[in-house]
């Protein structure tokens, strides 16, 4: 019978496409559910109406990575007018050190040009 089910395992795994379970959402309260939903952060809820999922492949399996490891924050500041408020970030996050959040550290630096 534990064959059976093994078996059965093995094959869902094998064969039933996990593309869709595995793709990194664009909506960050998806894994960053700790992240306040103040009027601050509300513009977060936003980012999704344009940007669709990233498949696993396409980041590399770096899922869940600023997105500033890939996309300048200058080019995706001047791309669009909803983009400026990337530059707002920085006025609260400046104060958290690399060690509570590595991610918002280096945004930091580039939106400084440091």
């Amino acid at each position: 019978m534990w064959r059976l089910f093994l078996c059965l395992f093995i094959g869902l795994v094998l064969f039933f496409p996990f593309k869709h379970v595995l793709s990194c959402s664009s909506d960050c309260y998806k894994c960053h559910s700790s992240i306040p939903a103040d009027k601050n952060h509300e513009v977060l809820k936003s980012c999704t109406s344009c940007h669709p999922d990233h498949d696993e492949k396409a980041l590399s399996s770096k899922c869940g990575a600023d997105c500033f490891d890939c996309h300048s924050v200058a080019r995706v500041m001047s791309s669009s007018p909803a983009h400026k408020v990337i530059g707002q970030c920085i006025d609260c996050h400046k104060k958290l050190s690399p060690k509570e959040s590595p991610a918002v550290e280096e945004l930091y630096n580039q939106l400084i040009g440091g």
